[in-house]
This record gives structure tokens, sequence and C-alpha cells, in this order.
């Protein structure tokens, strides 16, 4: 079957059921039925049923699992037969009509796909506002319609489904370099304007224009709990703004940019449809370009923001009274609110996060930092001011005081997302353990499921539709000769810690301090997406021109 029949998918099943005598007692009766398992249970089945043999007494029955035979006791429980003799019930025969809405996806799937496709049913996709979004392996593009008309009908909120035609890598070239989707519509309306929500947020795009997966919401929210209130986040790619907006709500200045014209539309409609605006900025620009402009405009800029005190109860309602309305002369008045209702929040001078999120390509940005603090050294507190400071303070006195010093910032974190090769080692790692370097929310890639369909499940075997006849290494200055073929057996992290030391000309070793490379998800059957946090070494950030290559240890 190539087209969705769904008068393929009657069946008459011959069932027994308990008749009850007594309406009174049909709940004792069921739930004896349910703690023996005797009462038949399936998805979009109702167990309690008319009783087909005395329907004009009103008398109602339940139905019992397919291995009870009404005329067989030899067949029935200890407690449909105690039941039976203690005058409840009586063990009667039932014609179960079952059609197409009683099935779930996976159960027509299966009916119609030949069997050895069977190892993969594809009824996982990402849910993208109404779009579910599949990326078909080819063995299933024959049977692409009637899986996207299946999808369609099984699954309420959807209305268009579509299949990706390319890769990202693939797609990330030349004639599209946003990393737009290319796709081909297999059902529904071609409508892909979303509008859905995310961490509390509502985004709204063109999905055919805008990179979107649902499936990264976990590794977004991993990342918005890194950011403190009152701090700065650069988001060089932002998208449509899954960390930017998420962030803003909760107090954090966040400068985000994309070069897509419709990520940064996108952007804007989300920043002010979630009303974030007093924190996040949105640009359009190169994002080598953008890592060195904000840095700098930061620090030229003195951004505010004036928000809402948080209060308790008792302060809030004390701060009502005294903004509620008065009646002088005979004339009602509304107070003026007073000022401590709102506080003044100011913008760090630097960044104290840079995320990007662009793994195909997002490690070439990396030389973007080199110098991007030069001769802004006393604006941050490296290792050697705070040991400078840690000895005059224990020389001056046996009670240290607070030194500009130690008011300090600290050189900002650079959260980088590439894809790497799943080697032996990275492919061992489950990833859900709470500690480790290479920990993180993996997911199980292209046949995990966005929105899972419940499978048919009964107390014994299921009933099928007519038509289912149918190791750490050694610490190695690396160069950007050095990485050779070779690479490809080293563990994923080293791999990826010496593509970024070539870019920033400086050694990042996987376990430094501050530094965390984690895989995110599983892209494809042979790769990974990682994101490496690391902070941006002082060697690189304070780089004059022309100053050369140095090893950090």
């Amino acid at each position: 079957m190539r087209i969705l029949d769904r008068a393929s998918f009657q069946k008459e099943c011959l069932l027994s059921a308990a008749s009850i005598f007594d309406k009174k007692t049909i709940s004792r009766v069921r739930a004896e039925l349910v703690k023996s398992q005797d009462m038949f249970t399936m998805r979009n089945i109702t167990s309690i049923r008319d009783d087909p043999v005395h329907a004009r007494a009103g008398r109602k029955c339940i139905l019992l699992r397919p291995e009870i035979k009404h005329n067989d006791k030899m067949t029935w429980s200890e407690t449909t037969t105690r039941l039976a003799n203690q005058g409840d019930i009586d063990v009667i025969p039932f014609k179960l009509h079952l059609n197409y809405d009683h099935w779930s996806a996976h159960d027509i799937l299966t009916a119609v796909l030949p069997k050895d496709l069977h190892d993969e049913i594809p009824t996982g996709f990402n849910a993208v506002g109404h779009v579910a979004h599949f990326n078909l392996r080819d063995k299933y593009l024959p049977y692409k319609t009637i899986i996207a008309q299946v999808t369609l009908t099984k699954n309420p909120p959807i209305e268009t489904v579509i299949n990706k035609t390319e890769t990202v890598d693939e797609s990330h070239s030349a004639h599209n370099p946003f990393r737009t989707l290319d796709y081909e519509v297999l059902a529904g309306p071609a409508n892909l304007d979303v509008e859905l929500k995310e961490a509390g947020c509502t985004f709204r795009f063109d999905f055919g224009r805008v990179f979107w997966n649902s499936r990264l919401q976990a590794d977004h929210t991993r990342m918005v709990e890194m950011f403190e209130p009152d701090t700065a986040v650069c988001d060089v790619m932002a998208g449509v703004g899954p960390f930017a907006v998420p962030a803003g709500k909760e107090g954090v200045f966040v400068w985000a940019n994309d070069l897509n014209p419709y990520c940064f539309e996108g952007l804007k409609d989300a920043v002010e449809l979630n009303k974030v605006g007093k924190f996040v900025k949105s640009f359009c620009e190169d994002g080598h370009e953008f890592i060195r402009s904000a840095a700098r405009r930061l620090l030229e800029e003195r951004h505010v923001a004036k928000v809402p005190m948080k209060m308790s109860r008792t302060e809030a309602l004390q701060r009502r009274k005294e903004t509620s309305l008065s009646v002088v002369n005979g004339v009602r008045s509304e107070k003026s609110p007073p000022a401590s209702l709102f506080k003044t929040v100011h913008a760090p001078p630097t960044f104290d996060h840079f995320v990007m999120n662009l793994p195909a390509s997002a490690i070439e940005f990396l030389p973007s930092f080199i110098g991007i603090y030069a001769n802004h050294e006393h604006l941050f507190k490296t290792k050697e001011s705070a040991a400078k400071t840690e000895s005059r303070s224990a020389s001056t006195s046996t009670i240290p005081e607070t030194t500009n010093a130690q008011q300090k910032r600290r050189l900002p974190m650079i959260h980088c997302y590439c894809f790497g090769p799943k080697s032996q080692v990275s492919g061992e790692t489950n990833g859900d353990s709470s500690t480790g370097p290479m920990n993180g929310h993996v997911e199980t890639g292209e046949s995990s499921t966005t929105q899972p369909d419940t499978h048919l499940q009964t107390n014994s075997n299921p009933i099928t539709p007519t038509h289912a006849q149918i190791p750490t290494s050694n610490h190695q200055p690396p160069t950007p000769s050095s990485i050779s073929s070779n690479d490809d057996i080293l563990p994923d992290q080293t791999l990826i810690a010496r593509r970024i030391s070539a870019q920033l000309g400086t050694e990042i070793y996987p376990d430094d301090d501050d530094v965390n490379i984690r895989q995110v998800r599983l892209v494809a059957p042979n790769k990974w997406e990682y994101c490496a946090s690391f902070r941006l070494p002082a060697e690189v950030a304070f780089r004059k021109p022309g100053g050369g290559r140095r090893q950090s240890r």
C-alpha cells in the first residue's frame, strides 16, 4: 500500500465480556478485574460497554482479555470464576468492531510497510509548530506519501508534513549560506509560517528560511541556566533567539546577532513579543566582525535597564496601598508610584559568555577573539593579578581588604558548537551521567521521536489490523600541520581541543580548568554534535597585533 486506504483497517474481534447484573457493583467489579488483569485494555477503546444481550434492561458489561472464552470456563481466571459464582457477573460473547481510528501510527505503518523495513518504523519527527519535519532514510522514500498521510491523521496539531532533502552540511554552501532547510511537502498545505513555545517564550518564523531544531530544547535550557542575572552574553549566531530570549527573561543582558535577515526579523519579533527589549539587543552582522565590534561597543556604552523589584506578598500589598486612589477635596486622584518599585540594573563592561551555535563552522570564527581585549588588561582578573593581590594583602594586614584587583572581571567563557566523528570512545559514552567532561544531553539522532505514539498494547497478544496480514592522550603542542589523518583515532575531546588550539594559536587541553567538551546529540550514525566550553585564555585576549604563538603549559 502506497496510498492510505482507511477501509483496509476494519476488523471484527470476537471477545468475551462480563455482564454486570447490578449497576451499583460496576466500580467494584471493574476494580477487581483490573487488579487481576482480566479487563481488556487498548488505546482508544472504552472497556465498559452496553450489554448487547440485555440492552433493553440497560445493563452494562466490561470487556475481558482475548484469552478468556465465554464458553470455556477452563480459560476463566480465579477472579472471573468467583465473580460469576457469587452472581455479580455473567460471561457473555462480545463482538468488538475496530477501525482506522483505533490504531496508532506505529500499528498502521507496521501493517503497510514491508517486513524488511520494520527495524525502524518512521513514526518519530521533529515538531516545529504545526509542521512535522521528517528526515527519512532512502529506504523509506518510496513510502513517503503514506507515512505523511498517517502522520497527519494521527497527530491533530500537525497540519503540514515535510521531508528534508539535503543534509545540513550539504546545504551550508555558497548557494545556501544560512543553513536553511531544503525540503519537500509530503502532506498538507505548503505553509511553514510557524508559531511555537519554548522555555516559556513564543517564537514566530518561516521554518523554510530559518534553522530550528526542537530536539535541542534541553541543550538550550542547559546553556541558559549557566547565565547569571545582570551578566552579559554575546550570542554570535543567535538564530531567532532560543538562547537570547529566555536569557533576557532571566535578567541577562544579551547582544544577539545573526547574519540571516529572516532570523534577524524573527529575533526582533521574539524580543518584542516576549517583552525582553530592556535586556536583549538584536543585530544582523557578519559574525567575525560582530565578535570584535560587540566587545568594543559594550565597553563604550553604559547600557542600563529599569526593572520592577521583586518583593514578597506583604510588601506588594503595602506598595498597592501606597499607589491606591485617594480622595482630595472630593476629587479622586491617583498617587504616583514610588520610585522604589523599580531598580536600575547596569550592564557590565565586558561579556561573561560568548555563544557560537553554528556547528558546521563556528570553530573558524575563533581567530576573531585574538586581541579582543588588547590594551584593556586592567579590566580583568588574571592569575598574575590575583597572585599579586593575594601577596600584597598578606603583607599589609592579616584581614585582607577589598581591592580594585579583587573587583576585576574574569575573562569570558566561550561556548563553541561543532561536529566531530563518532569514535569508539564517544560511541561508548551514553551522556546520561551528571559528571565528567563528556557529559551532556545526548539525543539519538534522526530516529528519535519528538512526539512519540503510544503503541497498541493489550494484556495478552495484540490484536492486529486485517491489513497486517498483509583513553587520555599525551599533551602535545598542536599546530595546524599536526592535525592530520591520525587525529581520526584520537579521543574526540582531544581532537576538538586541537582544532580549537590551532585557531587560537595557544594550547587548550580537555582537562584544563574551565574546559568542558560535551556531547550534545548524535546527528548521524558516525557524527556527533559537541559543545566545547572554555575560558578565553589571557594570552589570546590580550595579544597585540603581530604577537606570536605561545604554549599555555
